[in-house]
């Protein structure tokens, strides 16, 4: 049941999910939604029996006749699939009943929604490129029995109101998709944005490239005791988002702390754009959840930071002033 949970975990609203798919949550809705999102997984699948329909009548063409049975069997697998999906009945028992209904049991269900979404585009991927091959047609056949598999379970799913413990089923939910990046990335100076309703301005924004990831440090001003406010966000999880105070600031010749990463920044504090400046910066290990410590080395200069988390979803950004 644990490696359910930690599954569930990963499947947050930053992730696509299938249009007109809200949340399962509200039971007057629930049915409603689960056909759009059933209709939508169709529809996905009968776009790939057009691409395999069309390989099959290319290999005719061209008189390549060793794949065409193989070809049309996948095929008709495949459209049998879609029409289960699109037409599979349901009671009123289960997740469509008035009574309480299981929070992870609904969860599992967006996961299972997701899972069959990108199984339908892994598919349709794979149909693109023809099936000129025993393997390739063997490949696609797979994904179909996988969408199947999913499919089918999710059903059980939706009757039982109980989320599924099946490994072979757990293993195609577990995908990892990378949370959406901090919305403190998109604040430039001079931006207003709020975070739980306290407004705020930035005077100098500190932009940091390392690879895929990006690192936005925003300064909003002082506080009573005279020292720097500073925000953090990021396009990854493991950098998170923050509000800082700086410590503490000095020169610094030291070569690059092994436990760093270095960074290219961009420098914006209104007296000039500085691009390409050497940077290294890190997460300080601090006692308990509540706390945030970050080092950022800017151009030689060592800043260090200490703060509180910032929850994403509670930060809003606005307009660009006049700074």
């Amino acid at each position: 049941m644990d490696r359910v949970t930690g599954i569930l975990g990963k499947a947050q609203d930053s992730l696509h999910a299938f249009p007109g798919y809200t949340s399962y949550q509200d039971k007057e809705q629930r049915r409603d939604l689960d056909k759009q999102v059933r209709v939508a997984a169709a529809d996905q699948i009968v776009q790939v029996v057009d691409l395999l329909t069309a390989a099959s009548a290319a290999q005719v063409a061209k008189g390549d006749l060793s794949q065409v049975s193989a070809t049309e069997a996948v095929t008709g697998k495949t459209r049998a699939l879609a029409d289960r999906i699109r037409t599979a009945p349901y009671g009123f028992t289960g997740v469509f009943s008035d009574g309480a209904i299981n929070t992870a049991a609904l969860e599992q269900l967006r996961q299972f929604d997701i899972a069959i979404q990108r199984k339908a585009a892994d598919l349709a991927k794979l149909a693109q490129g023809g099936l000129d091959s025993a393997e390739k047609v063997a490949a696609v056949s797979k994904e179909v029995d996988d969408i199947g598999l999913l499919f089918d379970t999710r059903g059980t799913v939706v009757e039982t109101a109980k989320p599924s413990t099946d490994a072979a089923v757990l293993d195609l939910l577990d995908t990892t998709v990378p949370p959406p990046a901090s919305p403190l990335l998109d604040v430039e100076r001079g931006a207003a944005f709020s975070v739980l309703g306290d407004d705020y301005v930035a005077n100098a924004v500190v932009s940091l490239v390392d690879g895929d990831t990006r690192l936005s440090f925003i300064r909003v001003g002082k506080n009573a005791d005279g020292k720097a406010v500073w925000f953090v966000g990021a396009s990854t999880p493991e950098v998170p988002s923050a509000q800082l105070i700086e410590e503490a600031s000095e020169t610094t010749d030291k070569a690059f702390d092994p436990t760093t990463r270095t960074a290219t920044a961009t420098v914006d504090t209104g007296k000039g754009t500085k691009q390409r400046v050497p940077a290294e910066y890190a997460v300080i290990p601090q006692r308990g959840d509540a706390s945030v410590g970050m080092l950022l080395v800017l151009g030689g200069v060592r800043h260090e930071f200490s703060g509180r988390p910032v929850h994403d979803q509670d930060v809003t950004v606005y307009g660009k002033g006049n700074l």
